[in-house]
């Protein structure tokens, strides 16, 4: 692709640029305001999953940007129009209704009569090309293309990307050597991280660079970043925010419903989410859909039968300041960064950390520019749940990246779960059962009396840790079955009895208790 650099002369003002404009003529006495309007715009439907809808395709001084049809952009640009339209009376104004009558139309007429093409959020793959492209944000709807070659500023004829109003401009990259832009990554960060919370953190962002349509399917990576106050985990958050996906509120509190979280996620890629605590059942499981790509069918507003799918599939970061993920299957798709105190906090502040993003983003799109290269003669990273993004990791590895991501991954994962649940009370007191017996089978309620008799039927057995349901007790032990093996516990589902479901625990004979 041409790589451009765009200067030119901009008009003072949209009614100049009409008049200065071949395709303004004949006059708009002899329209109506809609015909107007369509002799200035373009509709376009997007075939994307993921960025889904229709779009208008604007041209005005700055340039031609695609903004969705109902957007506050659209609307701005319509009452701009209908200042330069000669055919309206003197004292006639474009009312509120006039307009959403306007808005209307147009997302009527962008589904009959639309140009049909691949729209992107942020960051898309163009599979004829094999590139990655990531907007920039910039007025002028420059990208950066990047693909096995290397990477460059480029720029499109027709806009290919979506421009929501929360978007803000990224940091214009850098070309970079590998030691000057891994340096200034690094100074991007708090300085107590160590080296291999850096070196997974760098792997981590190269997660979040995947286009939600690289491949088939695959899980982006969960930041966790957990530390006390004045440790830099907001900050942190706020920062790799704008480096990747800057947007007018870069962090945001805990989503209160599950169509909260899929609604934010439909105009961003990447999700920053601050302060949380001990995530509740029903967010969990939607933040793992989020991150493996998944829909939801839920009630139109303000109607009892319609219905409209919501689409998410986004990377996503966690912070806060106790165990904010506890389930297996959530750990299985994380990083966990745990941060300590800064003692001379007034060096890292996000204003500094900025002055760095120039040359940080350059070395982030060479790495993914030389793992492009690479990826075809590097081997699968096996069978885990972060396997794509494993994959282009350790493809970048040869060229700099010289820790081995999936070790560092699975050390950190284990770290995880070792430290979330190990102290649980029902994992106490299921170890200390087997102990006492090296088998033991029966339902999940004879087991769920059992652990309640070894612990005296205690404080700890009246607390929300303490399953109350032979139910809730098995979902415990499903979600923690990797940490069960870890600690030598092996779990087997047995046959379906009048009474409940039989469970089959055991020791492993090679595991040896340290007590």
């Amino acid at each position: 692709m041409k790589v451009s650099k765009m200067v030119a002369k901009k008009p003072k003002n949209l009614k100049t640029f009409i008049e200065e404009t071949p395709e303004a003529q004949p006059s708009s006495k002899d329209m109506t305001f809609i015909q107007f309007i369509m002799s200035r715009i373009k509709l376009v439907v997007s075939t994307s999953d993921h960025c889904d809808g229709a779009f208008v395709e604007v041209t005005d001084k700055d340039g031609t940007l695609l903004h969705p049809a109902s957007s506050e952009q659209v609307k701005h640009y319509l009452h701009d129009l209908y200042d330069c339209y000669e055919g309206k009376k003197k004292t006639e104004m474009l009312t509120k209704g006039k307009l959403e009558e306007v808005i209307d139309y147009i997302n009527a007429k962008a589904a009959s009569k639309g140009k049909k093409r691949l729209v992107f959020k942020r960051l898309g793959w163009l599979s004829t090309e094999k590139a990655l492209v990531l907007d920039l944000g910039q007025p002028d709807g420059s990208f950066a293309h990047v693909d096995a070659k290397g990477w460059g500023i480029a720029k499109n004829t027709s806009p290919i990307f979506a421009r929501y109003n929360n978007q803000r401009p990224l940091a214009v990259p850098q070309p970079v050597s590998e030691e000057e832009g891994y340096e200034a990554f690094r100074k991007m960060l708090p300085p107590s991280m160590t080296p291999q919370q850096v070196k997974l953190l760098l792997g981590g962002v190269l997660g979040y660079l995947i286009p939600n349509n690289f491949t088939e399917s695959f899980t982006y990576p969960l930041l966790v970043m957990r530390g006390q106050p004045g440790s830099g985990k907001s900050t942190v958050a706020s920062t790799l925010k704008k480096l990747l996906d800057n947007e007018k509120a870069v962090i945001s509190t805990t989503p209160h419903s599950i169509r909260d979280l899929f609604v934010v996620g439909k105009r961003s890629h990447l999700l920053s989410f601050d302060n949380l605590d001990n995530l509740k059942g029903d967010i969990s499981d939607a933040l793992c859909q989020a991150t493996s790509g998944g829909d939801r069918s839920m009630r139109a507003l303000y109607t009892n039968d319609e219905t409209s799918t919501l689409k998410m599939h986004s990377p996503i970061m966690l912070n806060g300041i106790g165990e904010i993920i506890r389930r297996q299957d959530i750990v299985d798709r994380s990083i966990t960064i745990n941060l300590l105190r800064i003692k001379d906090y007034s060096p890292y502040a996000a204003e500094k950390a900025q002055a760095y993003a120039p040359q940080a983003l350059g070395y982030i799109l060479s790495l993914l520019a030389k793992a492009l290269a690479n990826l075809e003669n590097t081997p699968n990273q096996g069978n885990i749940r972060l396997a794509t993004v494993a994959h282009l990791v350790s493809a970048a590895e040869p060229f700099g990246y010289t820790e081995k991501f999936t070790e560092l991954l699975h050390a950190n994962q284990r770290e995880t779960l070792m430290s979330v649940d190990e102290n649980h009370p029902i994992i106490e007191h299921l170890l200390l059962l087997l102990n006492k017996h090296e088998k033991w089978s029966g339902t999940y309620k004879e087991l769920l009396q059992e652990l309640s008799s070894e612990a005296g039927y205690g404080d700890c057995t009246k607390t929300d840790e303490w399953p109350k349901t032979p139910k809730r007790l098995s979902n415990f032990l499903h979600h923690r079955q990797l940490l069960l093996s870890e600690l030598g516990i092996d779990i087997k589902q047995g046959v379906k009895k009048n009474n409940g479901r039989v469970v089959h625990l055991s020791r492993n004979k090679n595991f040896v208790c340290e007590d």
